[in-house]
């Protein structure tokens, strides 16, 4: 009975921290993507001030 218990709890356990891992990744290369892409911004502007 007890070691039923503990292996169900394990399982669950693992199961929810790959949702946690897969939804941070997620997030993460959302926010890098977005970053990137002002720095894609900036970088052209100063481009342009630097040419005028």
């Amino acid at each position: 009975m007890n070691q039923n218990y503990f292996t169900n709890n394990t399982t669950i356990t693992a199961a929810a921290t790959t949702t946690i891992t897969t939804t941070t990744t997620t997030t993460t290369s959302d926010a890098v993507a977005k970053m990137n892409e002002s720095n894609l911004k900036s970088n052209e502007m100063s481009g342009k001030i630097k040419s005028i």
